[in-house]
């Protein structure tokens, strides 16, 4: 195809892919129907009394279409499911979404062939992404099943919390001999009660060749075929090649090593066909195992500024004020003007993302070569704006905020997308470039050692978006992004049992000690729909509250101290219960209510 195509192709791509979405977006409206997707829901639960009213219609929806568990599961608790039965049900729904989502891709490919989209060189990649995909969705739940209820759930019998900590740390991966920050490996026990680690190609010998064969297949049709459209034939080539690698590598020391080269291939494509593979490690907080994620996201070819010119002048101020060491700061300085920036949508995704997609990310996550390459920050603001505005209003946010604050909300929410966007620019994706300040080579080795590193992490990512703001003196919209982040950390509380969502609720605690702290938020458990007032005219003491807690933090990551010691500050650590008792209180009190009614439709 001719060059000059490539808008007018990409264009239709990502409106087809809207469409695609949108058809799903609206199955919350179906909550009063009797739709296909509800009576196969029934059939396949067939040997369960799973009853379809409307708080387990919402939970179900939530697993389907933001492709989160959280709902589910306390909606089959709030019911009195077992343990045992609620695993099984996750399962069932797990395979659900896979099958369900691989059909919504294959319709998506359908498409690309059918208009002739792009190039076949393009067209090769699409297709061999889902096919990769198709296999990745195998090693997702092999892996997930083998980590967390083989292996952490028969050494939580024996051993506590802490102990665990303390046993699996000394097995994560090395770099260069050194301790990493992640792992690409598991371990199980050996014959005298040690620990013998193994790589994932070693530990999933099967799936992993799989994975390796299609990778191959995918390297033979794309050296017969040329990239006419943006030349990158050779990066595409050298990734997959060193992707074909690391699937096969069944030696754990260079298992760093070997996914670094991924990654710095990876890092230096810049086409708008975003390949993505292993890069997070919520999930695991013990041995930060690298999820098997894997997606394909299709970028907007305009160049986007998101909130970097704000970060870097946060950067500057608060490396001036606690006395950043020059070498520090050129490097970090160097990366945020490095780092590439694109909006961007999901085209086809497997894995881990069959449990969540991102609202933003910013990766590799890999402080070596970020000082080469700098990161990625992707934003997928249409994605989050649609479903906000397509799922249902919940009584729970209305007894918690009462009518007029939810209006206001609202009101932004769908008439004014200009002002919502700005907000999302600022804290989203300011979260995102947040990530990127104070971090060096052996930053979260060294703060990790009590496991709290990430609990920490969250909310000095979010607080560098916001302070980055604040320092502008730009007050245009102060109200709005003051808004959105309270219901942001109010919705986050949901997620208080959540194994890979804990860091984000962690930091919202941090945040509601702030707001509480500050005034701006005030409980009342006896008030009729209104049991949170939010007192605008202490925004100002918010805003100094986070100045001031933001250069704490600075400093506590330069000196390179342990996470729990920040914490600790604002909570106990272990339970999660705020030193501030009206804070404390509203949260406790949030988390019984949400139980509840937290799928109660209004």
């Amino acid at each position: 195809m001719k060059k000059n195509n490539i808008k007018q192709d990409l264009q239709a791509l990502l409106q087809k892919n809207m469409q695609l979405d949108a058809e799903i977006f609206r199955l919350y409206e179906s909550i009063d129907l009797e739709i296909e997707l509800f009576h196969k829901i029934q059939q396949e639960f067939h040997e369960i009394d799973l009853i379809l009213d409307k708080k387990m219609k919402i939970a179900i929806l939530d697993r389907i279409v933001k492709l989160q568990e959280t709902s589910l599961i306390q909606e089959l608790r709030q019911r009195k499911y077992s343990q045992d039965l609620i695993e099984k049900i996750q399962d069932k729904l797990l395979k659900f979404n896979i099958d369900f989502y691989a059909r919504r891709h294959q319709e998506l490919l359908d498409f690309i062939e059918e208009k002739e989209l792009f190039s076949e060189f393009y067209r090769c990649i699409f297709r061999g992404v889902h096919d990769i995909g198709l296999s990745i969705n195998i090693f997702f739940v092999q892996w997930k099943n083998k980590i967390f209820k083989e292996i952490y759930a028969t050494l939580s019998e024996t051993y506590t919390h802490k102990e665990m900590l303390k046993i699996l740390q000394n097995t994560m991966d090395r770099d260069n001999g050194e301790v990493a920050d992640r792992s690409y490996s598991i371990v199980q026990k050996g014959d005298c009660d040690d620990f013998e680690k193994l790589s994932y190609a070693s530990a999933f010998c099967e799936i992993s060749s799989q994975i390796a064969k299609k990778i191959i297949k995918i390297l033979e049709r794309l050296q017969v075929l040329e990239d006419e459209l943006f030349d990158q034939k050779d990066l595409y080539l050298q990734y997959f090649l060193a992707l074909k690698q690391v699937f096969l590598e069944k030696d754990c020391d260079l298992l760093i090593q070997k996914w670094r080269q991924v990654d710095e291939y990876w890092i230096q494509i810049d086409t708008p066909f975003q390949i993505c593979h292993f890069f997070e490690y919520y999930e695991d907080r013990y041995r930060h195992c690298v999820s098997p994620e894997w997606d394909l996201r299709i970028c907007y070819l305009e160049d986007s500024d998101f909130v970097s010119n704000s970060i870097i002048a946060c950067f500057d101020y608060f490396a001036s004020q606690t006395g950043l060491n020059k070498q520090s700061y050129e490097q970090t300085l160097r990366v945020l003007k490095t780092t590439k920036s694109y909006r961007a949508s999901f085209g086809l995704f497997y894995g881990s993302q069959n449990n969540g997609l991102f609202s933003a990310q910013v990766i590799p996550n890999d402080e070596t070569l970020m000082k080469q390459y700098g990161k990625k920050i992707f934003a997928f603001p249409d994605r989050v704006r649609m479903i906000a505005i397509n799922k249902p209003k919940l009584w729970l946010h209305y007894e918690v905020f009462g009518g007029k604050i939810m209006s206001e909300y609202f009101d932004i929410l769908q008439n004014q997308p200009e002002l919502w966007e700005r907000v999302y620019t600022i804290s989203t994706n300011g979260h995102e470039f947040g990530h990127i300040l104070w971090m060096e080579d052996d930053t979260q080795v060294l703060m990790n050692k009590s496991g709290h590193f990430k609990n920490i992490e969250e909310f000095k990512a979010t607080s560098g978006g916001l302070v980055g703001y604040f320092l502008q003196d730009d007050e245009n919209c102060i109200q709005a992004l003051m808004l959105d982040h309270l219901m942001r950390c109010i919705n986050i509380l949901g997620y208080r049992e959540q194994e890979e969502m804990l860091p984000y609720y962690y930091e919202v605690l941090l945040h509601l000690y702030g707001a509480f702290e500050t005034g701006v938020l005030i409980f009342d458990e006896h008030a009729k729909g209104n049991k949170l007032k939010v007192i605008k005219e202490k925004y100002q003491s918010f805003k100094k509250w986070y100045l001031d807690a933001y250069k704490e933090l600075v400093l506590l990551y330069q000196n390179k101290r342990d996470a729990k010691e920040w914490l600790e500050r604002y909570m106990d650590s272990s339970t999660r219960s705020l030193h501030l008792k009206n804070a404390n209180d509203f949260v406790q009190w949030y988390w019984k209510q949400y139980q509840e009614y937290g799928r109660r439709i209004l």
